[in-house]
C-alpha cells in the first residue's frame, strides 16, 4: 500500500463522517448496497489511501444530495398538508339551481334488442325514436319512449353483442309509467298479452287509493304502472334504493340542483321515499330514492347503467358535482369534455351509493338529434 498523501489525516476525516455514512446506509439500502461494492473494489485493488479519500468524499456528495431531497420532499408534504381547501363561490354552488335541467334517458342494457323494442312498443305502446348499430364496438342502441327526445324522457337500450343476460342486482328497482285512471286495468291486461310478467296486480295502494300494478319486462326490468290524469311525463319515475336516505336528499340537491318533490316515511312497512326532480312530480320524470330500514348496501348487477341529465354547461357542473363528492361522498368518473367522434360534451359521476349520473351538454344533445 502506498504512502499517505502528505498533510492529509484520513482516519480523522473518515472517522468524522462514519456517522452520516451509517445514517444514511440505513435509510437508502441502494447507498449501502454501493459501498460494500466500493470497499471490494479498493481491497481487490489496493488503490491507496488518495482513492479511498475521493471515494469518502463522493459518498459525502450523496449523503448530502439524499438529505436535501429528503428536506425538500417532506418541507413539500408540510405545505400541501398545511394548505386550506379551496372554497367554492357562493355564484358556483348555486349554478345548479339557475341551470336549465331536465332527465334525458335512462340507459340499461338488454338481451334481445328487438324482442324488448316489440314489447316496449306494443305492450307498452312506446314510440321507437331512433336506432343505431355500431359494429365496430360490438354493440346497438334503440331509443324509445312516448313523446320526442327534445322534450321527453325515454328510455335508451343497449345490446352487446352475444350477451343475452344480465344481472340487475339488488338496488335498482322500477321505471313508472302514468296512464289515466280508466286506463290502468286496460294496459295491464295489453301489457300481459303482448309477454309481460304481472307482478302484482291492479289495485288500490296500501294505505291510498290510487291504483298501482307492476309488470315484469322480458328482461327482468319492472315498471310500476300508476293511475294518475293527463300527464306531459308518461314516464315518471326511476326508483333507486339507498342506504342513507337524508344523505341522498343532500347529495341531489346540492350536486343537481334537484328539488325534494315528497317524502314518505311508512315505519309500518320499514322504509322511506324521497321523490327527486327539477319540477312538480306530476310534471315531469323523478328519481324515486329509497330507503329500507337498516339495508346499507345493495348489489348493483350489471344491468342497469345511468339515468342522463341535461346541462347548459358540463364544465362547471362537474365543479360542482366534484365539491360535493368531496363532503358526502361519491367521485367523479369521467371529466368534462367531448366524446370523441360525437363531439357532445358529457361529464359523468357516482353518487355515494354507486348510482351513475350523466350530464349532457344541452346544445350539443340537440345537435345529435339534428334540432340544433
Amino acid at each position: 500500500m502506498g504512502p499517505k498523501p502528505a498533510g492529509v489525516n484520513l482516519d480523522a476525516d473518515v472517522a468524522s463522517r462514519e456517522c452520516s455514512i451509517k445514517f444514511v446506509t440505513a435509510q437508502c439500502p441502494a447507498i449501502s448496497a454501493f459501498l460494500e461494492g466500493s470497499q471490494r473494489l479498493l481491497t481487490d485493488h489496493s488503490l491507496g489511501y488518495f482513492c479511498t479519500l475521493c471515494m469518502v468524499n463522493y459518498v459525502q456528495l450523496l449523503i448530502f444530495s439524499f438529505l436535501l431531497i429528503s428536506v425538500c420532499y417532506s418541507s413539500q408534504n408540510s405545505i400541501m398538508a398545511e394548505a386550506p381547501p379551496v372554497v367554492p363561490s357562493e355564484e358556483l354552488l348555486e349554478w345548479p339551481k339557475k341551470d336549465k335541467r331536465r332527465f334525458l334517458h335512462a340507459v340499461y342494457r338488454v338481451g334481445d334488442l328487438d324482442r324488448t323494442i316489440k314489447f316496449y312498443t306494443e305492450g307498452f305502446g312506446m314510440k321507437l325514436l331512433r336506432k343505431r348499430d355500431i359494429p365496430e364496438e360490438k354493440y346497438s342502441n334503440a331509443f324509445l319512449g312516448f313523446g320526442p327526445e327534445e322534450s321527453n324522457f325515454v328510455v335508451e337500450l343497449t345490446y352487446n353483442y352475444g350477451v343475452d343476460k344480465y344481472d340487475i342486482g339488488t338496488g335498482f328497482g322500477h321505471f313508472a309509467i302514468a296512464t289515466p285512471d280508466v286506463r290502468v286495468y286496460k294496459f295491464v291486461e295489453n301489457a300481459r298479452a303482448k309477454g309481460g310478467n304481472v307482478t302484482r296486480e291492479p289495485g288500490p295502494v296500501k294505505g291510498g287509493s290510487s291504483v298501482i300494478a307492476f309488470v315484469k319486462d322480458p328482461d327482468g326490468y319492472i315498471f310500476e304502472i300508476i293511475q294518475r290524469g293527463s300527464t306531459p311525463e308518461p314516464l315518471c319515475q326511476v326508483m333507486l334504493r339507498v342506504g342513507d336516505i337524508e344523505r341522498s336528499i343532500k347529495f341531489y340537491e346540492k350536486a343537481l340542483g334537484m328539488k325534494l318533490c315528497r317524502k314518505i316515511d311508512r315505519p309500518e312497512q320499514k322504509y322511506t321515499l324521497a321523490m327527486m326532480g327539477f319540477a312538480d312530480e306530476y310534471d315531469t320524470t323523478v328519481l324515486e330514492l329509497t330507503y329500507n330500514y337498516g339495508v346499507t348496501e345493495y348489489t348493483k348487477g350489471n344491468a342497469y347503467a345511468q339515468v342522463a341529465i341535461s346541462t347548459d354547461d358540463v364544465y362547471k357542473s362537474a365543479e360542482v358535482v366534484n365539491h360535493v363528492t368531496q363532503e358526502l361522498g361519491g367521485k367523479i368518473t369521467r371529466q368534462p369534455g367531448p366524446i370523441p367522434g360525437l363531439n357532445t360534451k358529457i361529464t359523468s359521476f357516482l353518487d355515494p351509493d354507486g348510482w351513475k349520473t350523466v350530464l349532457v351538454d344541452n346544445e350539443d344533445f340537440l345537435k345529435e338529434l339534428g334540432k340544433a
